[in-house]
């Protein structure tokens, strides 16, 4: 896999993470992989407000955004 390395992509996610830690539409961030090496994912309570915004890409990464809704324990 050519592009982005996965320590690129750790060192987004983290950037990623300090940027949205007190946003209350995103649920989760983690590290996904495609044609272009890897990328980060943000996961996603809800749709975002029109003045709600997920930067498209950190530091050379791109971010990929996905609605999952609420996360909850499995019973």
């Amino acid at each position: 896999m050519a592009g982005i390395t996965i320590e690129q992509a750790r060192a987004a996610k983290e950037k990623l993470r300090a940027i949205l830690s007190t946003h209350d539409a995103v649920n989760g961030i983690g590290i996904t992989s495609g044609d272009n090496g890897y990328a980060v994912a943000v996961n996603l309570r809800r749709p975002l407000a029109a003045n709600e915004q997920i930067p498209g890409e950190m530091d050379g990464v791109r971010v990929e955004t996905h609605m999952v809704g609420n996360v909850r324990k499995l019973e």
